[in-house]
């Protein structure tokens, strides 16, 4: 402080510890929203915790900004990305501009999904049907989690699938590198011996697996100061 005024220090105190920032306030009242009583919590107990979430939430948000959040949390988790650029800086409070506002993250994101698909049709040009039932099916044609017939489900991007845990960014990332390994292999005149062929192979998806890894822990590093953190599975 510039100054020694008693007065102004208790109300910077007062700001810094009362208020919280948008993006907490936004997840705060989407916890309040799902949480449900324990079985073995007295009414009592669970009706004081309760309360005192919900004076904390009316402390940081209005009506108006509370239901712009409710909008955005039932939007479900294909518009988390959305939910955390909506609620990055201040709270919004306009609901008619966050509902064209996600219309419009929706439309890119149904167009981005087209796009990546039509790429891995391409790079998919042969596609052989998998008849095996060995192991849990991941690596079965079509794909068990969404039916295309192009890949299986560990390879798939949507919910449930493999590569689901990709930003569109890793996602499109991923499909490039597909492509330019198809495209170099395309431009050999000789093809190299089996043996040579399968340690390339191996060496390229042993490069490809740790940039994954690597691109997986920062999200699971990103989701841990959120919250979220353990939620990415490193095991593979």
């Amino acid at each position: 402080m510039d100054s020694e005024n008693g007065r102004e220090l208790e109300a910077i105190l007062d700001n810094f510890y009362d208020k919280t920032t948008s993006k907490h306030a936004a997840y705060t009242l989407r916890a309040w929203v799902k949480d449900e009583k324990p079985a073995r919590t007295n009414i009592s107990a669970w009706a004081s915790d309760w309360l005192a979430k919900c004076k904390q939430i009316e402390a940081n948000l209005d009506w108006k900004a509370m239901r712009a959040l409710l909008f955005l949390h039932s939007l479900g988790p294909s518009f988390q990305t959305f939910f955390d650029i909506a609620t990055s800086s201040d709270t919004p409070t306009d609901l008619q501009d966050l509902i064209r506002r996600a219309e419009d993250h929706g439309r890119g994101r149904e167009s981005d999904e087209r796009e990546i698909s039509r790429a891995l049709q391409c790079t998919e040009k042969k596609a052989p049907p998998r008849t095996d039932h060995h192991g849990n099916g991941d690596q079965m044609r079509p794909c068990r989690n969404c039916g295309d017939r192009y890949h299986c489900r560990a390879e798939c991007f949507k919910p449930g699938g493999g590569l689901s845990h990709m930003t569109e960014e890793e996602k499109q990332d991923w499909v490039d590198a597909r492509r330019r390994r198809r495209e170099q292999n395309a431009k050999k005149r000789k093809r190299p011996s089996k043996t040579t062929e399968e340690a390339n192979l191996c060496a390229q998806l042993a490069l490809e697996n740790k940039r994954l890894r690597e691109k997986m822990k920062s999200a699971d590093k990103t989701l841990g100061e959120h919250g979220y953190g353990g939620m990415v599975d490193l095991e593979f």
